[in-house]
């Protein structure tokens, strides 16, 4: 599911485009709905959602075009989103949300593992791992691998040892489909205990 933060362009505003669509967001998701009675003047931060949502349709008009991308797209039709093309769509306007990282397995040695659950509406392509000591170097990076059983999680096994983990930084990017992102960044304490900012990249 996709997490709109405060600040963005796209927090609490509806809007229509043109005399077809109107877009609302619920149950946290943006999503595609007949253009209601009564049409107001949009403000300037819901002119700035219409040009996304119309983004959105020129994303998913070009992506079904391709049959083996309308194919995967349309495992993703439901009740609420009839088409590949809808799906499509609604990928583009929502991105992945990182939900946590277990991070019990990592003391600082190479082949420590951090686990992650990272959602999307569609799906999550990828999930890539950065870790910085307290002086904020590059450590290492690398793609998290996902898991079988369950797709919404990944690994990731370190590769540098690093005994010092009080101030390492830890920070996992959630990629989907469309190429929004989610971000977390964990920063680790002395006892071990994390700091966690999130931070919501959209294309």
């Amino acid at each position: 599911m996709a997490e709109v933060l405060k600040g963005s362009i796209l927090f609490g505003v509806k809007g229509t485009v043109g005399k077809t669509f109107y877009l609302r967001k619920l149950r946290n998701k943006w999503t595609f709905n007949n253009i209601p009675h009564g049409r107001k003047r949009n403000s300037a931060k819901q002119k700035e959602v219409i040009n996304r949502f119309k983004e959105a349709q020129q994303y998913a008009k070009a992506i079904v075009q391709r049959p083996e991308m309308k194919e995967l797209y349309s495992k993703g039709i439901s009740d609420r989103l009839s088409s590949a093309y809808h799906v499509a769509a609604t990928d583009f306007l929502n991105a992945p949300k990182i939900h946590y990282v277990k991070f019990k397995e990592y003391h600082g040695a190479a082949g420590d593992i951090l686990r992650i659950k990272a959602t999307d509406d569609f799906q999550v392509t990828e999930v890539f791992v950065r870790v910085f000591g307290a002086n904020g170097k590059l450590l290492e990076e690398g793609h998290a691998d996902r898991y079988r059983r369950k797709s919404f999680m990944w690994v990731y096994k370190t590769k540098v040892a690093h005994p010092d983990v009080e101030g390492t930084m830890i920070t996992i990017i959630a990629k989907d489909r469309p190429g929004n992102r989610a971000i977390q960044k964990l920063t680790l304490d002395k006892d071990r205990q994390a700091k966690v900012e999130n931070e919501v990249k959209l294309v």
